[in-house]
This record gives structure tokens, sequence and C-alpha cells, in this order.
């Protein structure tokens, strides 16, 4: 499905619906099968519209079209090299495995936003049967990203993240990190972000493993998103001051009990810190903002105003990067 305008180009949502509708085996070749051929052929017509592809979202895959073959084929037209977005994966099944995942981040010099959830491992069922292949087998992104985004949302855990971030040590700025449930995929994160030395914002949400050890990785972050008011160790971990604190609702309850639950941690947290310079609380949109808010919220901007403290109450939006 193509959108409008986005950044003076086309923003490309591809569902397994639109590939049912351009399947055809009249012109298939035969180095194709029908998923990748069809595939191939949707996103190809955005050549036709004479304006570069600039974002691509692929998501609720049932279909197995989206190879490696299938990126490289389009890849040979330039199709990628003018996007910026990718979004990948989440919500949703997906059979995007490791190698086509890669493919195609080899063939996106300019992508700069990157989100995806499922991602699957490949394994070398000849060989070494059961064993994933090792990453350092697949090519090397060579996009330079401002945003990353990770969501595994049906407890697919990703961890290639050294090899993800390999090109994008100088240009990461913000990092949304949420529902990864391996709590040994801690580490891992955190060796691949210590060579990422511009990250600024960081969003940690419902994840298994320990959030300080991941904002100690990246000494420059000064916005924090998390579901709570940091605890100590998240305080400690942090390098330097905090200007930018955002509370996002995304668990059950309405807004007034989620601002009654954090009113006395987050007044604690505002007297404890002189940087803080604006808080954030976050709704998601099936929860709306009421009419009447609770006195907790109007003590929360009294404080907020004593201590010189922007606040805002808002929409949940993922991390974005200027």
């Amino acid at each position: 499905m193509l959108s409008p305008d986005y950044m003076h180009g086309v923003a490309l949502h591809v569902f397994e619906t639109d590939l049912r509708d351009v399947s055809d085996y009249s012109d298939i070749t035969p180095a194709y099968s029908l998923p990748e051929w069809t595939f191939i052929k949707l996103v190809s017509r955005v050549a036709d519209v004479r304006r570069p592809l600039r974002q691509l979202s692929l998501v609720g895959w049932e279909e197995e079209g989206v190879t490696p073959l299938a990126f490289r084929t389009l890849a040979t037209y330039g199709l990628f090299t003018r996007l910026v977005s990718l979004h990948v994966g989440w919500p949703g099944p997906e059979r995007l495995l490791l190698s086509a995942f890669f493919a195609l981040l080899s063939a996106t010099p300019a992508l700069q936003t990157l989100r995806f959830g499922s991602v699957e491992p490949d394994y070398d069922d000849e060989s070494n049967p059961g064993v994933p292949k090792d990453a350092s087998l697949f090519p090397k992104p060579i996009c330079r990203l401002k945003t990353l985004a990770v969501c595994d949302d049906v407890g697919i855990d990703f961890a290639e993240y050294d090899h993800l971030l390999s090109s994008s040590h100088d240009t990461l700025q913000s990092v949304e990190l949420s529902w990864t449930f391996d709590s040994g995929l801690g580490p891992v994160i955190a060796a691949a972000l210590q060579k990422c030395t511009r990250v600024r914002t960081m969003e940690l949400i419902g994840n298994g493993f320990f959030h300080e050890d991941i904002i100690a990785a990246c000494p420059n972050v000064d916005c924090l998103i998390l579901e709570e008011t940091p605890t100590l160790a998240e305080q400690r971990a942090l390098k330097r001051p905090l200007r930018e604190l955002r509370l996002v609702h995304c668990r059950t309850g309405g807004v007034s009990d989620f601002i009654r639950k954090r009113k006395d941690a987050l007044e604690t947290f505002l007297h404890s810190t002189s940087s803080l310079r604006k808080v954030a609380l976050w709704m998601t949109p099936s929860d709306p903002i009421p009419k009447d808010m609770p006195v907790e919220y109007n003590a929360l901007r009294e404080t907020c105003r004593a201590l010189r403290v922007r606040i805002e109450l808002a929409m949940h939006r993922p991390v974005e990067t200027e």
C-alpha cells in the first residue's frame, strides 16, 4: 500500500494481503518462489512513481517471500538507496530471517530509523543442526542509524546488536528497548551500546534485564523514558545530569490511577535533582486523558512550578530523532 508523501518520497506499507493481490504465476522467473516473485513485483511498483522510496513497513507476514534473494534483486535496481525509515516485524507473526534482515540493511546507506521486533535466526541444518548461524556470516549493515527501536513482543530474542550497530557508533542518538524478556541479553546489548558514543535518549520498558546496565553503557544519556520513576540504581547509572524524564502508561488501569501510583516517588525524585527541566506523562490512545484530573496531578504541577520544571501530559509516541 502506497501512502502520501513522506519526506518528499514514497512510504510503502506491505502486508501479506498485498502479496495475494499481485500474486501471478504467468510471469514468474524460475529462480524465485511465488512469494518472492510477488514481493519483488509489489515493491518494484514504486519505481513507476518516479519518487524515491523513503519509508518501508513490513508488518504481519505469513508468507516467506521476504528473503535475501528478494532484497538483493530489488537492491540491484537501487530501490533502497534513499530509504530513511524501516519498520519490520511488530506487531504480528513474522518469518523474516536474519540473513534477509541484514541483506536489506546492507543495501540501505541512507537509513536513519529502524524499528523491528520479530526477526528469526537462520539455522545451518546440514553442517550443524539446531545451531543458529553466526551473524558475522551475514552482510554488514552500511546504514548509520540515528534511531533504533526494538520491541520483541512475541518473545523472539534478537541478540545481534554488535553486528547491527557496527556502522552506527558515532550516529546513534535514540534507543528504544521494550518487552525483551531474556535477562541474558542485557550484557549483550550493553556491550554493543558502549561503542555508540552519541546516545542521548533511551526508552526502557518491560524488559527482563537490569535497565541500569544499559543506562551505564551510554554516558551521554540525558533523557529517560520509563514506566516508573528511576530507581536508585538507575539514577546512579546516569553519567550526566538528567534533563528530561518521560513516564509511559502502558499497563492496565486508567490515567488517574497511573498518576496516583507515581505521584509520591516522582515528587521525591523531583526534589532530589536540580538538573531536570521537563517531566512528561505519556498515555496510550486507548486511555484518553480525563477532563477532571486527580488532585495528585495538580499537586505535581505545583511541585514542578516551584522547581521550574515543565510538566506535560500527552499521548505516547515512539522515540524519534530530529
